[in-house]
């Protein structure tokens, strides 16, 4: 099975995480609204207070001017002169849903009455910077967890912030590290979430804080005992998350980091710990050492003298890299030609084309990544992008697709079958088996991966299982008797 890629975005707790989740953002709409209706009425009623005590009246002229305040302020309210933070009655042309963005567990400060108002969609939308601090605010009081779910809160209504979803859990893993000081903790505490982003940055805040890695520092620290606890996706996180560490340890030396993941034991970890190190060239390699400090922290050393991308050579540093090192390369390698060919798809698929052939589908299968990626997992706009490539090679590219949809999510989402019922019949068989093969990694359980492929089309659940590596029924015998049939290409 073919490791997870970059650019890797439940079960039974799913719909009751998401009821909660409901509840919560209700309730805080409730709660700002109350503030801030508060604050007006204590000020109108402080006001007709300050003229009842000037003139001499009755008591039931007192009461009547009370009861006038209270009414005016409900007006008010109703008739949308106090911030409203709920569902806006505009139509939003991004589909996302309006609501408050601060979490319900964080206080809420007066503000002082000539405070600009907030956007209608939160005081922080589309304001990365912004959203940083907040997560750190609540990472320093409720803990690394709950951050990671104000990130899910975050990105349901801002287009923005779900492109930066990546870049904010992984900043939620460095700064969870600042504080406890403790990469085990931190890790047992990350979740799979956009593409398990919490895992890189504990790991990379932990390596950039140490004066000097050993080959020993290396093997110790992604201990087995992570996949018992956590599962097998959790345990390749750590290696791909030490990947990158080590990349920026190295002054983003790649051959250097390479050489130290050749350290860990098995092939397995390597070529995980592989794409961690290609995927931190590729995004340091595009964002120059300033902006991606500010993606994934900030350290003192600086990589002006490594060469990351070559401009006139789009497969730059596959192409000067050993033949074990390829297969991982090449995975990452179509963000870098995406950037050289300013996102022009059909062009970078020929420079895929240009591959040496049995690096091709990689190529194609790490297009479907980005594709998905670009396109925010939107299924019509990946599946028109797949087929830009060349025939030969497209069922990699919805392969990859179909598996960045799992990754992101880091469950059995809904987007992912759906995503194989809408593509073309002759790519259907690989697509379900994709997903068979991620549910592998996902799932532990046989009995989860059962259920979950129970969700593929009928005519394809046994592709599905085939992947999971479940046990076959008689109806799928025809598969082992004629395995080169469903092959991947």
């Amino acid at each position: 099975m073919s490791h997870l890629s970059f650019l890797f975005a439940t079960g039974r707790r799913h719909a009751t995480l998401q009821a909660v989740r409901d509840i919560q953002s209700l309730t805080l709409e409730k709660t700002l609204i109350t503030h801030r209706y508060s604050q007006l009425l204590t000020h109108m009623t402080n006001k007709t207070q300050q003229y009842l005590n000037k003139r001499t009246v009755n008591r039931v002229t007192t009461q009547w001017a009370q009861r006038l305040a209270l009414s005016l302020g409900m007006c008010l309210l109703i008739g949308g002169l106090l911030p409203h933070t709920g569902t806006s009655q505009t139509t939003n042309t991004k589909g996302q849903a309006e609501s408050a963005t601060q979490p319900q567990h964080l206080h809420v400060t007066p503000e002082p009455s000539s405070a600009p108002e907030p956007h209608p969609r939160g005081t922080c939308y589309e304001n990365i910077p912004c959203y940083k601090k907040t997560l750190e605010t609540v990472l320093k009081k409720l803990g690394t967890e709950q951050a990671l779910q104000v990130i899910e809160e975050i990105v349901k209504k801002d287009h923005t912030a779900l492109r930066e979803a990546h870049n904010l859990t992984h900043y939620v893993g460095r700064m969870s590290y600042h504080h406890l000081k403790d990469v085990t903790a931190v890790m047992s505490q990350c979740t799979p979430a956009h593409q398990s982003g919490c895992y890189h940055g504990a790991l990379e805040a932990y390596l950039t804080s140490k004066p000097k890695i050993q080959p020993d520092d290396v093997v110790a620290i992604c201990n087995p005992k992570l996949e018992k606890e956590k599962g097998r996706f959790a345990y390749f996180n750590c290696f791909h998350g030490l990947g990158h560490g080590l990349t920026m340890h190295l002054n983003h030396d790649i051959k250097q980091a390479l050489a130290l993941c050749d350290t860990l034991h098995t092939e397995w970890d390597q070529q995980s710990c592989y794409g961690g190190v290609f995927m931190e060239g590729v995004v340091a390699g595009i964002n120059g050492s300033q902006q991606h400090s500010g993606h994934h922290g900030t350290h003192s050393r600086h990589h002006q003298d490594i060469k990351l991308i070559e401009p006139t050579n789009p497969l730059y540093p596959c192409s000067d890299l050993d033949e074990k090192y390829l297969s991982e390369c090449y995975m990452m390698q179509t963000s870098i030609i995406l950037h050289l060919t300013q996102y022009d798809f059909a062009k970078a698929f020929r420079e895929c084309d240009k591959a040496p052939e049995t690096m091709r589908p990689t190529c194609y299968q790490s297009m479907g990544r980005d594709i998905s990626g670009h396109t925010l997992r939107n299924i019509e706009q990946s599946t028109h992008l797949c087929q830009l490539g060349t025939a030969t090679h497209q069922n990699r590219c919805f392969i990859g697709v179909v598996k960045n949809f799992l990754n992101v999510s880091g469950r059995a989402s809904d987007n992912a079958f759906e995503f194989c019922r809408q593509i073309p019949e002759q790519h259907k068989r690989d697509c379900h088996y994709a997903i068979g093969e991620e549910l592998l990694t996902l799932y532990a359980e046989p009995q989860q991966r059962t259920q979950a492929c129970a969700r593929s089309e009928t005519a394809y659940t046994q592709d599905c299982r085939q992947g999971a590596r479940l046990a076959l029924d008689q109806s799928s015998l025809s598969i082992i008797a004629n395995p080169n049939k469903f092959q991947l290409n």
